[in-house]
């Protein structure tokens, strides 16, 4: 009896080994990941126009867009005071939600922006974006972990390494520092996800239905594609319970997303206007979705999914696995058997990740990655998981295999950091707008200036030019040995100046500074003028 309660002891004691090994573990993923962002984060310089937009929807007290009048004149400060909360106004959380509903997304990200930004107040910071998403990206690690083992409880080994494979990606990398609410949402469809997946092998309780009311709440508020998200895995979860009979249990959800529902119309009054009526819902719904058009759209969509998460190297791995199914299937059927047999939770990965892909790929109206991005992680999960089996079979050695599938999905990072991070094109902005900050800067009235809001700021004067109006500064101008002009893209630029020539003739020398993402700047000089 005392020999079985030592073994007994020994057992406990050993699992709780493990499970301070795991966690452990976990906390070094987490920091290897958080810490490659975190340098990833610091030789970040250029932000786009979306990202500057998630400060200015967050913070600006003049309304979330920059309103530039043509003909006025705007001190670089005035522009720059958008990105940031101004003193004494900190936590101001109906300015943030009255700034978002003039934006196409709900208000969840801009209101937890706000308040990080609410602690530096008077100044913007890349890190207070960057540092929320790192933030974000540690819980989602988490919640792989946790996924992993609810998928494969005896494996907290095959848990972290999936996670380290998922941190030494170069697309999640490049996601993270990218200041918008996707890794936010990545948080919450995994949330979403993982609450499925328990509830496949034990009914919730009231409770637990109540935690999946807030969570729908939460997902829909941070982006709409969340709904996509939520309705496959509320699918596979319903079908599921009425093959088991379980309909009392199918109405407690439907009744819980009602509840969502309610609290959303109740609380988000625009949403249904941008959902349906706003510019990208039209376009959207305006779109012919022929079979065609869907699969170029499909198409498209995994090309960019092939280069962020896979180096351009996705067809190596279909062929390998393509390649060890039919040898599994010529010598050993039983083995193929074993090695592709899915669990009710396995396949409601595979099911939602794939036609959560498919479905956002074909209905958005722009083909970017980012609207799919909450999938990322279980196509790292499902592709690891695939690629263990096929390396267990090949290598003799299950560690050689496991360094050849970490190899695989990290080389794209490795690369990048042996090239350097360091933005070329950014220094070269810098460098010569401060060069030049003492002269008249002339703006295009059609240029979105997002994008130049960092440099703008340098000018103390800043004349809204439409290619006409040069008048409205012709003092200024006929005063002036130099003037820096931003022309619009696809515009001819010697036709666009002549306004200003007209006023003075002197500024024979035309000289382009550097190339912005919506514009070219250019230096209009006198002879002999630099």
């Amino acid at each position: 009896m005392d020999r079985q309660n030592d073994e007994g002891r020994k057992k406990v004691k050993m699992k709780e080994q493990r499970r301070l090994w795991s966690i452990a573990g976990l906390i070094l993923v987490i920091l290897i990941s958080t810490g490659i962002a975190v340098y990833h984060g610091y030789y970040k310089e250029y932000l786009y126009e979306d990202e500057v937009l998630s400060y200015t929807l967050s913070n600006s007290r003049n309304g979330g867009y920059f309103r530039l009048e043509a003909g006025k004149w705007y001190e670089g400060d005035d522009l720059y005071a958008y990105t940031f909360v101004e003193k004494g106004h900190g936590f101001d959380w109906k300015n943030t939600v009255r700034n978002q509903q003039m934006d196409t997304h709900p208000p969840v990200y801009a209101l937890l922006l706000h308040a990080v930004c609410s602690f530096g107040p008077g100044h913007f910071s890349k890190w207070f974006g960057i540092g929320l998403n790192i933030v974000c990206y540690a819980a989602v690690i988490v919640l792989l972990y946790l996924t992993v083992l609810e998928l494969f409880p005896d494996r907290p080994g095959a848990a972290l390494f999936v996670c380290l494979t998922f941190g030494l990606t170069a697309g999640i990398i490049s996601l993270v520092v990218f200041i918008r609410m996707y890794i936010l949402l990545m948080v919450l469809t995994m949330l979403c996800l993982l609450w499925h997946l328990k509830a496949l092998e034990k009914t919730p309780s009231v409770s637990g239905f109540l935690l999946l009311c807030v969570l729908t709440f939460a997902g829909v508020m941070t982006h709409y594609f969340y709904l996509v998200f939520a309705f496959f895995c509320a699918a596979f979860l319903c079908i599921f319970w009425l093959c088991k009979k379980k309909v009392r249990s199918v109405l407690y959800y439907a009744g819980s997303m009602a509840v969502a529902a309610g609290l959303i119309l109740i609380t988000w009054n625009k949403v249904i206007w941008q959902m349906f009526a706003e510019e990208t819902a039209e376009d959207a719904l305006s779109q012919k979705l022929t079979a065609g058009v869907v699969f170029s759209k499909i198409l498209k969509m995994t090309r960019q999914v092939n280069e962020e998460l896979f180096g351009n190297r996705l067809k190596y791995l279909v062929i390998i696995v393509l390649v060890f199914a039919v040898y599994l299937l010529i010598r050993d059927r039983e083995k193929l058997k074993r090695a592709f047999a899915v669990s009710p939770r396995i396949a409601m990965t595979v099911v939602v990740s794939i036609c959560f892909y498919l479905t956002v790929s074909a209905i958005t109206p722009y083909l970017t990655t980012r609207y799919i991005s909450p999938a990322y992680p279980l196509f790292i999960l499902l592709a690891v998981l695939t690629l263990d089996r096929v390396t267990g079979e090949v290598f003799r050695s299950p560690r050689l295999g496991l360094a050849v599938i970490l190899l695989f999905f990290a080389l794209p990072e490795l690369t990048l950091l042996k090239n350097g991070l360091f933005d070329e094109n950014r220094r070269i902005i810098s460098e010569r707008s401060t060069e030049h900050e003492d002269d008249i800067c002339l703006f295009g009235n059609s240029i979105s200036p997002e994008e130049n809001v960092f440099e703008l700021r340098k000018f103390d004067r800043i004349y809204v030019y439409d290619g006409k109006n040069a008048k409205g500064a012709s003092k200024e101008i006929s005063d002036s040995d130099r003037v820096v002009v931003y022309v619009p893209e696809n515009v001819d630029e010697e036709e666009y100046v002549q306004d200003i020539r007209k006023i003075n003739p002197d500024l024979k020398n035309m000289e382009r500074l550097y190339v912005a993402y919506y514009s070219k700047c250019y230096l209009l000089s006198k002879q002999g003028e630099r």
